[in-house]
């Protein structure tokens, strides 16, 4: 251990420190006296114990060695039980060579004192049990085991101790009472100090008047020395007294908390103050700002404070002035101030002097030369400044500070030219980034063509065979293609739908509608998933909700059906509920709310704030039992801020799910309702028989439109490419032409536009259907500008192809084709 940590664990009382070393010295006599005996007399009782055991034993063989031969098992336990009377033995025991055994255990002896149970554990150890071979005339019978009685040795160890432990304490109490009374009469001379602390200061202190007659000598020379040093203290201080009051600067000394014990005339003066108005005043009242915000422990050089003449001083940085009030109204003192800590012994502080010095004058000076020098340095410095601002970060650093109005000159003329020559780079980084952002979009609508275009024949030619007579395992294995196409498909969905929320093209409609039935349309394919699961999927609307209203349908229903399936996905058992509820209405639109709740997995909190980030998912390990791009609940959010509300979630591990979608809709009155509510039209059933041309270059897809279009009994005719179609439309009259958008030789757009062209101021209007893989935003509008009548998207269902041929047939005027009227005029 250290010296410092020593003197730290010590007692400050030169009384306690001799006091608890006399202690602590005798106790670990008394403690290493009491270990010693302890361990001499367990050794020696032990070794007793073995001794009288092992005659005992030998007496022990050889009276029961006769009743062993004969088998009188009688007298051997009689002999056992005599033995075990007055022997450290705790039982005894006979075996013989049959298995037989007499077992003898000591009846407990309450007049025995008990020993700790350590005690009593370590005899045990070392006293071992006897076991020897009862044998005659070399033939054996059986063994005799004795069995030491530990806690009857353990007793008598402990008692021994307890009374050698009463005794040590007992020497101990009386070796410190020896020695405490009369160090407490000896170091009283000691106290007495403090209360001539005046005296001793002046040095006019009677050493007889202070301590005893009877006090030790050491305490004697130590009070001669100490009167004597504050006696020559004194007289130095006298002289530093008539030494400081001929300086002509104020000097103030300070104690280590920043008080002031002595003052100079000089400082009187300067501060305004006696000498004794200002002892016991604190730094911070004499100078108020002085110390500022890094204190006064580490002292400071050459800090100027300036004192005003209602002496409320200002404060300021070290080496810089206090720019104060103007000129004019300059009335009070400036201070050059210095401070610095008095060191004592150890490098501990003993207080602080304050040295100051009176510079108003210079300070008043330099003022007047601050004033004239201050236009000029104005407009030096705004040329600077602004030069400053327009010089790159890299080059600010190297530009100096006091440069000329040639350099400052110099400096802008490059700087227009830079200025230039970076407006040309942006010019030109804006082309870069506007043809990269074309070079994506043209890479994203070639990747979904490319896609779509396969994707339509697995799923076409998926469904045809369906409707073919096959086994049931085929069938199984064919659903599982189809429906692996499908989630595919919604895949590429997903990013095209988030494409479109990026660049801005996702537009909404304004269709009136019924709420109610729509969402039951929404929710009802549902009910079957989740009954697949085990779940019961509910459908909850309250009765304020409005009948009718004006919104995008499609898109609502894009929302809640993905979090419908959501719901089902991350639910193993328990139910799912969707609820419909109004939370506002207002003249002219009202404001619903969706909660899809499940009792499924439920989230963790830290993952619901990246839930609605793009690409981001609940669980992204790569052994997730869930897949997904991550995109549904994005595309999901974003829709709803475009509908004017918002999607949120409230979720825990283990505790299921709520979303909370939020929509504003147009309201529609009940008279408008029934104004603009059409009559109910009968179901309609597939147009059959038409003339249909269809312009496609891929041979499969060819063979599936083929195939849908035969089993509704359409004529249909097949062109390669836009000019074959071109062709075909002048050769011949159609009902109706599917027309591909990408193809060689010229593509469908173009293909379109010469078939609009060759119509004009003809009666003829020939239908035409773009049927492509092209699904970006745009797409569908480039179609229609071009001529077309309306928009098939690739991969298509035979539904969709039926409906949107019935809907664009609807619209046209029956014409006979037969008659030469119907055959289209050609230039």
């Amino acid at each position: 251990m250290t010296p410092s940590r020593l003197n730290r664990l010590l007692p400050h009382s030169l009384g306690l420190r001799v006091f608890s070393l006399y202690a602590l010295s005798l106790f670990l006599t008394v403690a290493v006296g009491l270990g010693a005996f302890y361990r001499l007399q367990f050794a020696r009782h032990i070794e007793d114990a073995e001794v009288s055991a092992a005659m005992l034993s030998q007496v022990l063989v050889q009276t029961i060695a006769d009743s062993a031969v004969i088998g009188d098992y009688d007298t051997i336990n009689k002999t056992l039980k005599k033995t075990l009377t007055r022997s450290p033995f705790a039982s005894a025991a006979y075996i013989d060579l049959k298995g037989g055994a007499i077992r003898i255990d000591r009846a407990p002896n309450p007049n025995v004192g008990q020993a700790p149970q350590w005690l009593a554990n370590r005899v045990g150890r070392d006293l071992e049990p006897i076991n020897a071979v009862i044998s005659v005339g070399g033939r054996d019978y059986g063994v005799l085991r004795l069995n030491f009685a530990a806690d009857k040795v353990a007793a008598e160890v402990w008692d021994l101790m307890r009374g050698a432990l009463l005794l040590a304490l007992s020497g101990l109490f009386s070796g410190l009472v020896i020695i405490g009374l009369p160090m407490l009469r000896w170091l009283r001379n000691l106290k007495r100090i403090g209360a001539f602390e005046a005296e001793i200061r002046e040095g006019r202190i009677d050493p007889n008047r202070v301590i005893d007659a009877d006090a030790p000598i050491e305490i004697r020379r130590a009070f001669d020395v100490l009167s004597r040093t504050a006696a020559s203290l004194h007289a130095q201080r006298e002289k530093a007294d008539i030494t400081l009051h001929a300086v002509a600067d104020g000097v103030l000394t300070l104690d280590e908390n920043g008080l002031v014990v002595y003052a100079n005339p000089a400082a009187s003066a300067m501060l305004g103050r006696s000498p004794d108005a200002l002892l016991g005043v604190s730094l911070e009242v004499v100078l108020p700002g002085a110390a500022q915000a890094d204190g006064f422990e580490k002292g400071w050089r050459n800090r100027r404070v300036e004192l005003a003449a209602a002496s409320e001083p200002g404060s300021a940085q070290e080496g810089e002035t206090v720019v104060g009030p103007p000129l004019a109204g300059l009335t009070g003192r400036v201070l050059d101030t210095s401070l610095a800590p008095i060191v004592a012994g150890e490098g501990q502080s003993a207080g602080f002097v304050l040295a100051c010095h009176d510079i108003t004058e210079a300070h008043r000076l330099d003022l007047r030369l601050r004033d004239q020098f201050a236009k000029s340095a104005r407009a030096i410095e705004s040329l600077r400044a602004m030069a400053q601002r327009m010089l790159p970060a890299s080059r600010r650093e190297s530009f100096k500070q006091e440069g000329d109005l040639e350099v400052l000159s110099e400096a802008l003329s490059e700087l227009i030219v830079e200025r230039e020559s970076s407006r040309s780079k942006l010019v030109r980084a804006k082309l870069d980034a506007e043809a990269s952002n074309r070079a994506k979009s043209e890479f994203l609508a070639n990747m979904s063509h490319e896609i779509r275009t396969p994707m339509n024949a697995i799923l076409g030619l998926s469904e045809l065979v369906l409707t073919t007579s096959m086994t049931p395992q085929q069938r199984e294995y064919l659903n599982l293609v189809k429906s692996s196409a499908d989630s595919l498909l919604g895949i590429i969905n997903d990013i095209l739908d988030f494409s479109k929320i990026e660049a801005g093209h996702m537009d909404l409609e304004a269709i009136e509608f019924e709420i109610a039935s729509t969402v039951s349309e929404i929710v009802s394919p549902y009910i079957q998933q989740a009954a697949v699961k085990g779940l019961v999927l509910s459908l909850h609307i309250e009765p304020t909700v409005p009948a009718r209203v004006s919104g995008d349908p499609l898109r609502l229903g894009q929302v809640l059906k993905n979090l419908v399936s959501n719901a089902i996905k991350f639910t193993d058992r328990g139910t799912v509920e969707v609820r419909l509820a109004l939370m506002d209405s207002k003249p002219g639109s009202v404001r619903l709310r969706f909660d899809v709740i499940d009792s499924g997995i439920g989230i963790e909190p830290e993952k619901l704030q990246h839930i609605f980030e793009a690409f981001e998912q609940a669980d992204s390990s790569i052994t997730r039992r869930f897949g997904g791009t991550g995109l549904g609940l994005t595309i999901s959010r974003r829709l709803a801020l475009l509908m004017g509300g918002d999607l949120r979630v409230t979720s825990g591990p283990g505790q299921g799910s709520v979303f909370t979608f939020e929509l504003s809709v147009g309201a529609v009155s009940a008279s408008d309702s029934a104004a603009r509510l059409p009559a109910a039209q009968p179901p309609v059933a597939p147009l059959r028989g038409l003339k249909v041309l269809l312009v496609e270059d891929n041979l499969i897809n060819q063979k599936l439109a083929l195939a849908l279009l035969g089993q509704d009994g359409h004529e249909v005719m097949v062109a390669a490419d836009g000019e074959a179609g071109l062709a075909q439309w002048r050769a011949q009259a159609f009902d109706l032409i599917l027309m591909d958008v990408q193809m060689p030789v010229l593509d469908g757009l173009e293909a379109t536009r010469r078939i609009r062209q060759s119509e004009q101021g003809a009666s003829h209007h020939t239908p035409i259907i773009a049927m492509t893989a092209n699904a970006m935003a745009g797409d569908r509008e480039r179609c229609i500008e071009a001529g077309m009548d309306d928009y098939l998207a690739k991969p298509f269902r035979r539904a969709d192809l039926q409906d949107v041929i019935a809907r664009v047939m609807a619209a046209q005027p029956r014409v006979a084709l037969t008659s030469e009227a119907a055959l289209p005029h050609h230039t």
